[in-house]
């Protein structure tokens, strides 16, 4: 299995297991700087995990989302507080070969704070497809892109919800940092404002570099 970029901005504001946000009692999200600011505590600490469960890749609102994978499956759509607007693709297939358990694992990609979402309950996905538009809902503190893993059954639940990330897994062994409709050779097209709005973000992005230097 390989999972590319599902957006084409590349910039990562959050890896996994990293601990970057803050959260107050009125649900608002802050980048956590070196300790969170008074009336804001640990966001992962208040969600009982040890850190971030997925990368965060920033984007522009309305911006395309693709699945990444390179394997087809089927759409699970989702909201609730923490996520906002989530879309998962679940593997028809197996992918890994559990020897412990003595099982196939299944696997879902999860594409989540999206502002809308494309498709319906159990639609066909394969890859490139778009799924979703970028957004900020749930507990965000700015428009990006929730990406991640989890082994599942073949229904989509996900396994080992108990290891601290909800059951998600750091995918880097599986991650190439190439966006899916470049390595699909597929035209991507955006109408003029999504070019102007793809401008200030790569603006944006040198600015995140520079102050990084």
């Amino acid at each position: 299995m390989i999972i590319y970029r599902p957006i084409q901005t590349d910039y990562i504001t959050q890896g996994f297991g990293e601990n970057k946000a803050c959260i107050n009692d009125n649900g608002k999200v802050l980048t956590k700087k070196e300790i969170c600011p008074k009336d804001f505590y640990d966001f992962y600490l208040a969600m009982n995990m040890k850190g971030h469960n997925g990368i965060d890749l920033i984007a522009w609102h309305g911006e395309p989302v693709y699945h990444s994978a390179d394997f087809s499956g089927w759409l699970h759509l989702e909201s609730d507080m923490a996520g906002g607007l989530g879309a998962d693709v679940v593997s028809y297939e197996p992918i890994l070969w559990c020897e412990e358990c003595k099982e196939n694992h299944y696997c879902k990609i999860r594409y989540w704070h999206n502002s809308d979402l494309v498709g319906f309950e159990k639609a066909d996905i394969k890859s490139g497809d778009l799924i979703a538009f970028a957004g900020s809902t749930g507990a965000s503190s700015g428009v990006h892109v929730h990406h991640a893993l989890k082994w599942c059954d073949k229904d989509g639940h996900a396994i080992h919800d108990d290891n601290g990330y909800m059951g998600a897994i750091d995918y880097t062994s599986f991650y190439e940092n190439k966006f899916i409709l470049d390595v699909l050779q597929k035209n991507y097209q955006m109408n003029i404002w999504d070019e102007i709005k793809s401008v200030l973000i790569l603006i944006k992005i040198r600015i995140l570099k520079w102050k990084k230097l």
